[in-house]
């Protein structure tokens, strides 16, 4: 998966706060019509961009991206650390 992705954000969490580890929330990016893919962002700040973008329904795109493959659900999972987010 590149670097850089665009799709639509679909299903933005709230903030989890585990007892142990960084605070994150989690989302769905819609990368085509027929591919989805989880995203989790470690940045807590980017939620209410990542939010507005869903509720206006307009493409974003996301640098920074890493994806790895979830054991259980053999899905891809972007893991967001530091992302920048743009929109179009």
């Amino acid at each position: 998966m590149p670097d850089v992705i665009t799709g639509y954000v679909h299903k933005v969490s709230e903030v989890h706060s585990p007892t142990r580890g960084n605070p994150y929330f989690d989302f769905n990016l819609q990368l085509s019509p027929s591919k989805v893919v989880r995203g989790i962002c470690y940045s807590p700040e980017k939620r209410a961009k990542l939010k507005a973008t869903q509720e206006k329904k307009i493409p974003v795109k996301i640098d920074n991206v890493q994806a790895s493959v979830a054991c259980v659900v053999n899905t891809f999972l972007l893991s967001l650390d530091k992302p920048s987010v743009d929109h179009f």
